[in-house]
């Protein structure tokens, strides 16, 4: 039988049998004290995060949703409230947690929304840990089936796990973000799959097989550890947060990282990192770049819904900056010192810029700061994220180079937020081509490196798009190595016809 998918989450061809996500119900938990049961099983959980932290710390911002979740001291409140009214822990939790999840769905930011996952996600883990539960897990690699997969159920089980077929997720979901970084494919599908049962999925022709036949079998194709195949006059660019983003970035031959997100590493922290602090981490960055590749790294991007405790901003953009000088000062200072120390190919890139004077005070900064220290200046660059630098593109001089951040682009232009952009492609992808082909004129004629490092970049049809008007380089997780082959081929094949 065939079945078209609804959505793609993540893309891949696999095959596997099929194996149903445990669930919950009619779990229970042992005769003991259900203070003491909530106790044990709130610290538990906090130390099965923390080792998950230590064996995959480049996943430390997901697990920190989590641990933040399970430490709040509200939320434990709320529990032992409905403990001394009689309820009991097993009911209690879940009960409590329901009213966080409802709040967050409630939220009008879609970040928020899209957190509710991680909340579901902390609530289970509490319930595993209130019992005796073990979850039955195939020996051999299998398909998970399951209405709605969580991130920590993902992490645990990465190596076992071919596939994922769900009745519900989203695109900027941990669990899909996750199964991009595995290289997991992940469908959206409505259909009922039986426990045991063989399937083909394959994201290309947005389809599942169930009980394929040998032809269909002899079809599916190892999709992982592949490399970046020659692809002369247009660059793969990786977007990371660490040194281990870009050493996977280098072994999958990327050209370059075109997106640095160094505010990761202050949502790990209580407090921020001095420039001597930055300065390491950073280098760790730049040591593992291969020789002749660059990267970007764009000063620190928080605000609206990335809020760090110590940063004080009411925007995203230069608003960060003049509130938080002292910050912006460490940071570019640091990566002053490490492109002066080593002349390797380093850029500082700023975000959400609005209007040419931004550029111009941000740039002037840096400029300041390289005199006062005697370092030398790397290229400075901007995000194109904003309708207002969209219409005012040529206004712009002295930026060496321009990448198109399409999440709060899209957003500013649509007022359609990052999930919602996704579902609605159809709906505004031919108008935002047309808006962007002046930026690729400009670009051109100014002799401006132009690039794409927002989500629509791994989108495969959109990434087609964008080759189609002149863009050649884009930026996405070091995982999609295989899109960015697979998008670069159907376009020079087709442009060759």
């Amino acid at each position: 039988m065939k079945y078209q998918v609804e959505s793609i989450l993540s893309q891949g061809v696999t095959l596997g049998k099929i194996h149903i996500m445990d669930r919950l119900e009619g779990v229970n938990s042992d005769s003991s004290s259900d203070y003491i049961k909530l106790d044990n099983a709130i610290k538990k959980s906090l130390e099965e995060i923390r080792e998950m932290k230590k064996k995959s710390p480049e996943l430390e911002s997901y697990l920190l949703v989590q641990e933040y979740m399970i430490s709040d001291p509200e939320l434990k409140k709320r529990i032992l409230f409905m403990l001394d009214e009689g309820i009991s822990v097993s009911k209690a939790v879940p009960a409590v947690m329901k009213e966080f999840i409802e709040g967050l769905a409630n939220s009008a930011s879609g970040y928020l929304k899209e957190r509710t996952n991680d909340m579901e996600d902390a609530a289970r883990r509490i319930v595993l840990n209130l019992s005796d539960f073990k979850a039955n897990i195939p020996d051999e690699p299998f398909i998970l089936y399951t209405d709605k997969p969580y991130p920590s159920y993902l992490i645990h089980n990465k190596d076992r796990i071919l596939g994922i077929i769900s009745r519900v997720g989203g695109y900027t979901s941990h669990t899909a973000i996750l199964a991009r970084n595995y290289d997991i494919p992940f469908v959206i599908s409505k259909e009922e799959y039986k426990e045991g049962e063989e399937v083909f999925i394959d994201t290309r022709k947005k389809i599942i097989i169930t009980n394929p036949s040998p032809l269909q079998r002899s079809m599916k194709k190892d999709m992982k550890h592949k490399k970046a195949i020659l692809h002369a006059g247009y660059k793969f660019l990786a977007n990371a947060a660490s040194d281990l983003d870009v050493k996977k970035a280098m072994n999958y031959g990327f050209d370059g990282v075109g997106l640095y997100r160094t505010e990761m590493i202050f949502m790990n922290s209580n407090r921020p990192f001095t420039a001597l602090e930055q300065y390491k981490i950073y280098s760790d960055a730049v040591d593992a770049l291969d020789k002749d590749k660059y990267i970007v790294f764009r000063t620190f991007d928080v605000g609206g819904d990335k809020q760090i405790s110590y940063v004080h901003t009411n925007k995203k953009g230069i608003d960060n900056y003049k509130q938080n000088p002292y910050i912006f000062e460490n940071q570019v200072m640091a990566i002053l010192k490490i492109y002066t120390d080593t002349k390797k190919d380093i850029r500082i890139m700023f975000p959400m810029i609005f209007e040419k004077e931004e550029f111009d005070y941000l740039k002037g900064w840096v400029f300041d700061l390289a005199q006062r220290f005697d370092y030398s200046i790397p290229p400075l660059g901007m995000m194109l994220e904003t309708k207002s630098a969209l219409d005012n593109i040529k206004d712009f001089k002295g930026v060496k180079f321009i990448s198109i951040g399409t999440n709060d682009l899209v957003k500013d232009l649509y007022n359609l937020d990052r999930e919602t952009s996704v579902d609605r492609l159809d709906e505004y992808k031919d108008d935002l081509m047309k808006k962007l082909i002046p930026v690729v004129d400009y670009a051109e004629r100014k002799n401006i490196q132009l690039s794409v490092c927002g989500e629509l970049a791994s989108i495969p049809e959109i990434a087609e798009e964008f080759y189609r008007i002149g863009i050649k380089n884009l930026s996405v997780s070091p995982s999609l190595v295989n899109m960015l082959n697979q998008a670069y081929l159907d376009y020079t094949n087709k442009t060759m016809k």
